[in-house]
């Protein structure tokens, strides 16, 4: 299918433009009477003139000074979703560093360790026992079986690992 061409469109250059409040005066005291041009001469006060929607009183400034002199702040910078994210990684690959800080980690360990029973660690280290012995009489299995040869290699673990799910 052939591409075609996007149509243009005015742009705002970022802004939305808004319309303001046709009259916001100066908060005077009532017994203060104040002609208009003493009504409408500080910086807080906007008046647009009805017919145009011009500011009236008040000189023309650029939209970087417009946002300065009215106290606007700018945006912060946004990368878009994901991308911070992928860019910590590729980080995280490249260092050495350990991800996990070292000295919460010991104290996480030492007081689980610390609830441990003596039957529980034998459990424990019984089950770690038949694991590797299963882990190595099925890599001897892919060795002779599957690849021919006597010698265990790495690749054998990995693919009795990968077959058994730990990985």
């Amino acid at each position: 299918m052939a591409r075609t061409k996007m149509t243009a469109r005015m742009t705002t250059g970022g802004f939305c433009p808004r319309r303001q409040l046709a009259y916001k005066r100066c908060q005077l005291p009532p017994t203060i009477e104040a002609d208009e041009e003493t009504l409408f001469s500080c910086a807080e006060c906007v008046r647009e003139s009805p017919l145009t929607s011009e500011k009236v009183g008040q000189p023309q400034f650029s939209r970087s000074q417009k946002a300065s002199a009215t106290g606007g702040v700018k945006k912060p910078h946004r990368f878009r979703p994901g991308s911070e994210a992928l860019r910590e990684l590729r980080n995280n690959r490249r260092s050495n560093e350990d991800l996990i800080l070292e000295v919460p980690f010991k104290n996480l360990v030492r007081q689980i360790a610390q609830d441990f029973k003596r039957h529980v660690v034998l459990a424990s280290q019984e089950e770690a026992d038949a694991y590797l012995a299963g882990l190595f009489v099925d890599n001897n299995f892919y060795a002779i079986i599957h690849a021919k040869r006597i010698t265990i290699m790495p690749k054998d673990i990995q693919l009795a690992r990968r077959i058994h799910g730990d990985c």
